[in-house]
């Protein structure tokens, strides 16, 4: 049987492991003084504050104003937000001949009938009605109806338009008002989730709005996260600073120093603005009466600070490289939107989005990396349930993306293209490429 040596007596590998450990620690502060730095820049800056902090007090302030105003009519908010509708009748001139009586499923003193136009139009000077509609004898041929008001405006004369629609084919069948319900509306489809699903309120302003809102807010705060990276590299570079940074540190260690302390910036600005929705939209549903569905679930800010946090990574690291390899902040801006360029199509698609959330081109958007950080929350505020295999998936698919893009990028941070201010072109960054991975290679 051989000897057994003890090796933790060996002389030369303590100095080595001494070393070692020494190199650890000193690479960790060095990544913690240029993340504390980054933070510390950065929270003295009036406009990351403006922009970190003005949006949710300008919501909690307009919410104060409209508590105020609703002091003394409790839901009057909230019925202004459920129905809109003028507080004046519109005229009605039958030259048809189709208007017999009114539906009495017409609102009363929502149409008054007329004689003639004359009549009709002292009316309105008088400020009785808001306008009125003429409706000609050939109304059944040509489906013309003449509208006529001081100040056209389609939403003030929808409403009235739609009863006066519906009391004409209730006429037309012989007012039979059921028939004409059911010749309005032939069938009725109830749709059945295989998962729970909560109620969805597509009439309302509020829930066409909230998906939009949630989605710019949280692609706002993702964008500016990430594209402060190449902002500050550039910056730093034509300064000069960067040439002073390099004589105390190693280019990976600035990388990932930069990464860290601008994710913690903005992960804590995702979550007070996420925060700030669910709290304003909250105390709205209790203030004014709003539909409790209205208001951002705890799926939508847990989830939303996941995915946060995994695209910028992804984008940070990104438009990082792209800081390292630029000479100037000119092209730095120029690469910088082909960079951002995906998170633009779930804005262009987001009508797609709302409409069917559990579409085939909502799902593809949702599992592809670069798009999914912004398509995933839209389709959670837009109200239908997303299955949790989706969730995970596109969260696996999103950091298995995150963590590829950290180890490539590092490589591109090296003291040499971070001094160097060679314009970059198609054939330098190949040669950039492939000495990266021929280094990681060697490793």
């Amino acid at each position: 049987m051989s000897p057994v040596h003890d090796v933790s007596g060996d002389p030369e590998s303590r100095p080595r492991s001494s070393a070692s450990a020494q190199r650890d620690g000193t690479a960790r502060r060095h990544v913690w003084l240029i993340a504390r730095h980054e933070i510390g820049t950065r929270l003295r800056q009036p406009s990351f504050l403006l922009g970190a902090l003005g949006l949710p007090a300008v919501a909690w302030l307009l919410l104060g104003v409209a508590a105020w105003v609703n002091r003394d009519a409790p839901g009057l908010v909230g019925g202004v937000v459920r129905d809109i509708a003028p507080p004046r009748p519109a005229g009605v001139v039958d030259r048809s001949g189709l208007l017999e009586t009114l539906p009495g499923s017409v609102p009363a003193g929502r149409l008054l009938a007329f004689d003639d136009e004359a009549g009709a139009r002292a009316a309105q000077a008088r400020r009785t009605i808001i306008g009125y509609f003429v409706v000609p004898p050939d109304v059944v041929a040509g489906g013309i109806v003449a509208y006529v008001s001081d100040d056209v405006n389609a939403l003030a004369s929808g409403d009235h338009a739609s009863w006066l629609a519906w009391a004409i084919r209730v006429n037309l069948l012989g007012g039979d008002a059921d028939l004409a319900a059911r010749v309005e509306r032939p069938i009725t489809v109830r749709e059945r989730a295989l998962a729970p699903d909560r109620p969805r309120t597509d009439d309302s302003p509020v829930a066409f709005v909230l998906p939009y809102a949630i989605t710019l807010a949280f692609y706002t705060t993702l964008f500016g996260a990430a594209s402060h990276n190449i902002s500050a590299l550039t910056n730093e570079k034509e300064n000069r600073v960067m040439e002073i940074i390099l004589t105390s540190t190693q280019a990976p260690r600035l990388f990932a120093g930069k990464i860290a302390g601008l994710g913690v910036l903005g992960l804590a600005q995702a979550a007070l603005w996420l925060g700030s929705s669910f709290g304003v939209a909250d105390r709205g549903v209790t203030a004014f009466g709003l539909a409790p569905e209205l208001h951002p679930t705890p799926a939508i800010v847990g989830w939303g600070l996941v995915y946060f946090g995994l695209g910028y990574l992804v984008y940070a690291s990104l438009l990082a490289g792209v800081g390292a390899l630029v000479p100037n902040l000119r092209e730095a801006a120029q690469a910088a939107f082909v960079i951002n360029s995906p998170l633009l199509v779930p804005l262009l698609l987001m009508g797609l989005i709302v409409d069917d959330p559990n579409g085939p081109a909502a799902l593809g958007l949702s599992l592809f990396p670069l798009t999914a950080p912004v398509v995933m929350l839209t389709r959670l505020a837009a109200g239908d349930p997303v299955p949790m295999w989706q969730l995970v998936l596109a969260a696996a698919l999103l950091a298995v993306t995150a963590a590829a893009t950290l180890r490539g990028v590092a490589g591109l941070f090296r003291a040499q293209l971070l001094l160097v201010g060679q314009p970059l072109t198609l054939r330098r960054l190949v040669r950039i490429l492939r000495a990266s991975r021929a280094r990681r290679a060697d490793l």
